[in-house]
């Protein structure tokens, strides 16, 4: 990625299925961010402040909360 670049972080992001999604509710495993959200990919619940990582692939996310 070149220095300072936003447009170079997006592609590696959308590359990677790495990105950051919101939701209103706790993400469901197998269901939420599937065939979109990679390993390492982070989504925030936004009633309750809540993140949550997926320690799967993008096509089974597992969903772990950070704490």
């Amino acid at each position: 990625m070149a220095k300072g670049s936003v447009w170079g972080a997006l592609r590696a992001a959308a590359a990677f299925g790495v990105f950051h999604l919101v939701g209103p509710i706790v993400p469901i495993n197998g269901t939420t961010g599937k065939g979109v959200a990679g390993k390492g990919c982070l989504y925030t619940n936004h009633n309750t402040g809540s993140l949550y990582k997926n320690t799967g692939t993008s096509d089974n996310p597992t969903w772990v909360e950070i704490t």
